[in-house]
């Protein structure tokens, strides 16, 4: 007997990475305000990131909260930054939170 086909897909969120000459990289996401994360390395705060931005997610699915739907980082906030400061953006997949999950 074969086994039911499981819909499985991945949340997609804008990140921003920031970094100056005295700092590690830091992590932030435009669609979700307080999810913030760090590393030493760039590789470091996206692996962080991924694990923050899940746990936060999760967390507010928990709590009845709703969870914000990520948009394109053209359409996230306005991204300002620091003159000598290192600015990369990019996406960071997650699962859905099990309410999005059904």
């Amino acid at each position: 007997m074969k086994k039911p086909l499981v819909k499985s897909y991945k949340l997609s969120y804008s990140a921003i990475l920031r970094k100056t000459r005295d700092s590690d990289w830091g992590v932030e996401f435009p669609d979700v305000p307080g999810c913030i994360s760090a590393g030493k390395t760039k590789e470091e705060a996206l692996a962080a990131a991924q694990e923050a931005l899940q746990g936060h997610l999760d967390l507010l699915d928990e709590l009845g909260e709703p969870v914000p739907q990520p948009r394109p980082i053209e359409e996230s906030a306005l991204i300002r930054y620091e003159e000598h400061e290192i600015l990369h953006t990019g996406v960071i997949e997650i699962r859905p939170p099990a309410r999005i999950a059904g």
